[in-house]
């Protein structure tokens, strides 16, 4: 699914900032890393120069202890969100672990503009369905957290769905030539064509093919 706001669809390379998340920095990079690599976009993360997606990490005052984190979606002028990693929350995935790449890969999509995928354990999530996507994905990045987690990359519907709402720039393709035509058989009226089956032959013989001279058959 995805939100009701997007960032710009034009090509770019979002920046990210980190703030107080030390123990997830490597993380965040190979969660860069990998959608660089295979979600095929317009859209593509970095971590230099001015940060359009501030991620960072809390303690919850509130005692929250099952949320795993806070993502803001894009805002109507089209800016990215911004992340909050829950430092309480009692699922929260170790550094250094393939989860925690995976967390900030679903952080980020929600950060540009996509919703939480249809599962069984989220069967109704909010946000608008993608045309010509599967309703329901199990194994997709954007599924809603679970205990424990779950996540295992990209799905080849997320990737699909990454496509549909930022697709490259791709040059047409070119138009097939056109075939070159046939030339003409060379035609000796000196030799005659047989057709032999069982017992019945036919012999045609070509004496002229000037416009204003028959044709003479012979059997």
């Amino acid at each position: 699914d995805v939100s009701r706001n997007v960032v710009s669809a034009e090509k770019r390379t979002i920046n990210i900032v980190t703030s107080g998340v030390l123990d997830y920095y490597d993380a965040i990079q190979e969660a860069i890393d990998y959608w660089n690599q295979k979600a095929q976009c317009a859209i593509t993360f970095a971590t230099s120069g001015a940060g359009e997606i501030v991620i960072s990490a809390e303690y919850n005052s509130d005692n929250d202890d099952t949320s795993l984190m806070f993502v803001t979606p894009p805002d109507f002028s089209g800016n990215p969100g911004s992340v909050i990693i829950n430092m309480s929350c009692t699922y929260r995935p170790g550094t250094g672990t393939t989860q925690a790449r995976d967390m900030i890969l679903h952080a980020i999509g929600l950060a540009i503009g996509f919703g939480h995928t249809a599962c069984a354990a989220d069967s109704n999530p909010e946000g608008f369905p993608i045309p010509g996507l599967n309703s329901i994905d199990e194994k997709s990045i954007m599924t809603k957290e679970t205990n424990p987690l779950r996540w295992s990359g990209f799905s080849e519907n997320d990737i699909k769905a990454f496509k549909a709402v930022y697709p490259l720039d791709e040059p047409e393709p070119e138009p097939e030539p056109e075939p070159e035509p046939e030339p003409e058989p060379d035609i000796d009226p000196s030799i005659p064509w047989i057709y032999s089956q069982d017992d019945f032959d036919i012999e045609l013989s070509v004496r002229d093919f000037s416009e204003d001279t028959p044709y003479v058959f012979q059997n």
